[in-house]
């Protein structure tokens, strides 16, 4: 009598409809009552909605953080335990497992690959990647991340924005080429530690693709011809020469894409010689406003401070009273 009640005796359209109705963690928990139930919400996989992701790697310890539309947040933690095996904890440890034969790496990964599985309608709002561990820890979990994800059908990850942190050059060389660049439109870097070279990273497929850019912590050797195919730029940046300024000046007046670039700097070799090229600041504010070949509408604002520059496109007709339009 029992088999006739049996999930699996409904008719695909109807169990179709069910898995429809349930969030993700409920079709997880049905997914491991049987086996041939596992087999067919494997076919299927039905929408997870998840909308974003967060991954935090540690000191032997792994977070997970989806996020989902049509559930709360969730926090999956997987910890290396000291004598071996593996502890998985749920809502900030009010739900926790201990595996005495498992391997945190192994599950996390596989877990993230099931949530992987599961999102099926293509593009997440965000990805983001925390590596706030050694420097060899960084370089063996960010290249064990890329091996797995790489050789399964999610691969390449498909975000409008990634965001990383990171220590060293490793993880962001590691990670990044698992992003789609097609469908990549935010990049943001933050660092941990100041003065890195980007000289690889801004080489590379997604740099080329997005459309804004966030770095943090003063980085180094980023030649401006990568930087100028951006709208937005937010960065810290080593050094801002003056040559730097007069090429990012020529861009924005014949490139109508770029916006707004807001660079911090820790030393340039400028200020003595904006005077002499551009004339008196306005006002002492140490702004300049070029006027923009054929465009009638908008000028290019320059601003110099002791530690940034600043290039906007605005209306003319904001430009302050009195100031000149070069």
């Amino acid at each position: 009598m029992s088999s006739e009640f049996s999930l699996l005796n409904f008719p695909d359209i109807v169990m179709k409809m069910i898995l429809r109705n349930l969030d993700f963690v409920s079709i997880q928990c049905l997914r491991k009552t049987s086996r041939d139930l596992r087999n067919f919400i494997d076919d299927v996989k039905p929408e997870s909605k998840m909308t974003e992701f967060q991954l935090e790697f540690g000191d032997s310890c792994i977070k997970f953080l989806p996020k989902f539309d049509d559930k709360k947040d969730m926090l999956i933690r997987y910890q290396k335990a000291p004598n071996g095996g593996c502890f998985i904890s749920t809502d900030q440890w009010k739900n926790q497992k201990y595996l005495p034969n498992s391997n945190f790496l192994n599950l996390a990964f596989n877990d993230f690959q099931t949530f992987l599985n599961f999102s099926n309608s293509g593009i997440f709002e965000e990805i983001e990647m925390d590596f706030d561990t050694s420097d060899s820890e960084s370089e063996n979990f960010s290249k064990d991340l890329f091996d797995r994800i790489s050789k399964t059908k999610s691969f390449p990850l498909k975000a409008k924005s990634f965001r990383i942190f990171y220590n060293s050059k490793s993880p962001i060389l590691n990670i990044l080429p698992l992003i789609d660049s097609g469908k990549l439109e935010e990049l943001e870097f933050h660092g941990l530690k100041k003065g890195l070279d980007f000289s690889e990273i801004s080489k590379m497929d997604q740099w080329k693709s997005a459309k804004t850019l966030q770095i943090s912590n003063f980085v180094k050797n980023v030649p401006v011809g990568s930087l100028i195919h951006f709208n937005l730029i937010k960065m810290d940046l080593f050094e801002v020469s003056l040559e730097m300024i007069l090429s990012l000046k020529e861009a924005f007046l014949r490139s109508p894409h770029m916006m707004n670039y807001e660079i911090s700097f820790r030393k340039s070799d400028a200020e003595e010689h904006l005077v002499e090229l551009f004339g008196e600041d306005f006002e002492l504010e140490s702004f300049w406003y070029f006027g923009i070949p054929d465009d009638l509408e908008n000028v290019i604002s320059f601003g110099f401070g002791s530690n940034f520059i600043v290039f906007e496109r605005i209306l003319r007709n904001i430009v302050p009273i009195g100031a000149r339009i070069l």
